[in-house]
């Protein structure tokens, strides 16, 4: 019997069901929790979702994905007349340090960003959580001199 080991494919078939289910929460005004991250496999900027109802599902993103997720975040609209979720091709290698980049971004944007104190953290990870009025974004980054050096230079202090 063959079997069809092109996961890829099947990612692909998932996300139409994952982006789907992300509508549905947010026309029904589900507080949603995202953390993005890079899925090695697919090689895809993915984030993982969590509702109070579903438990936590991936979804591969792209510009007018994440675009389409802050615009929830902030004022609640869900419509997604300019999302793909086929866009993402195989063989379009994703941000390997989305999750650094987008917490950078907010950064210089000042979003306020509430980080877990360094005591209460392990050693090598640095977390935080950025509150929006229909959601959040959680971050779990690599505690890396790169990112140190940016929020002193940011003026953000860790204690």
């Amino acid at each position: 019997m063959k079997r069809n080991l092109n996961i890829y494919k099947d990612n692909q078939h998932d996300n139409l069901k994952a982006h789907l289910l992300v509508k549905k929460l947010m026309e029904e005004g589900e507080k949603l929790t995202f953390q993005f991250f890079y899925d090695d496999l697919t090689q895809a900027n993915c984030v993982w979702i969590i509702s109070e109802h579903i438990r936590t599902f991936k979804y591969m993103v792209c510009q007018e994905s994440y675009d389409w997720i802050l615009n929830y975040l902030v004022k609640g609209k869900s419509d997604d007349s300019n999302v793909d979720s086929i866009k993402i091709k195989e063989g379009e290698e994703g941000d390997k340090h989305i999750q650094t980049n987008v917490l950078m971004a907010f950064i210089e944007m000042k979003v306020i960003i509430q980080f877990t104190p360094l005591y209460k953290e392990q050693a090598n990870l640095l977390t935080g959580v950025a509150q929006f009025p229909y959601g959040k974004i959680v971050f779990k980054v690599w505690r890396t001199q790169r990112i140190m050096d940016f929020l002193k230079d940011h003026d953000i202090v860790l204690s």
